[in-house]
């Protein structure tokens, strides 16, 4: 595991194809990273509640193919996510990775510094607002208040700067 974190801080993802692996086993592998979180707006699997199904095709898209962090809008969002491709078709359905330090890497050293220190609001209202009951959103918004995280993150491991914004949660 240690190995994986230190390729993980260097490569920011990784991938293992062919990989048989049951709800248990995905789970008991993630637990490997961290504590897992049950996600309040996507229901989780039955047996594994950390676990969310994305079914996709022609005529379910989904706000996730937009560039994003998953739960940024939380006071402490996850290291990352682990994905299991279970069908996937023979063109198209692709997962797609940003490296947000390059992005950051990449500015003028005048936006750099514009730009450090700032901080950016997370809502998760922005995505999963339309499906809170009008009833229930006091009661959600107080579980889940708005949260500002910097602009530009420092990676508690490397020191690696990065943009943590997204089109998703972000404004």
């Amino acid at each position: 595991i240690a190995e994986l974190r230190r390729a993980l801080n260097e490569y920011k993802v990784l991938f293992f194809r062919d990989q048989a692996l049951n709800a248990k086993q995905h789970t008991a592998f993630a637990h490997c990273f961290g504590e897992l979180e049950i996600h309040p707006f996507i229901p989780g699997n039955d047996d594994e509640p950390e676990l969310v199904q994305f079914e996709k095709g022609p005529d379910v898209t989904g706000y996730e193919n937009l560039w994003h962090h998953d739960v940024t809008w939380r006071e402490a969002p996850s290291l990352g996510a682990i994905l299991r491709a279970v069908d996937v078709p023979t063109v198209g359905g692709d997962t797609l990775f940003c490296d947000m330090g390059a992005a950051y890497d990449g500015l003028e050293p005048e936006l750099k510094e514009r730009i450090d220190g700032l901080g950016a609001v997370h809502d998760f209202m922005m995505a999963f607002g339309r499906n809170v009951p009008e009833e229930k959103r006091a009661e959600i918004r107080e579980k889940y208040p708005e949260v500002v995280h910097p602009v530009v993150r420092v990676h508690p491991e490397t020191g690696r700067r990065s943009l943590f914004v997204n089109r998703i949660f972000t404004r």
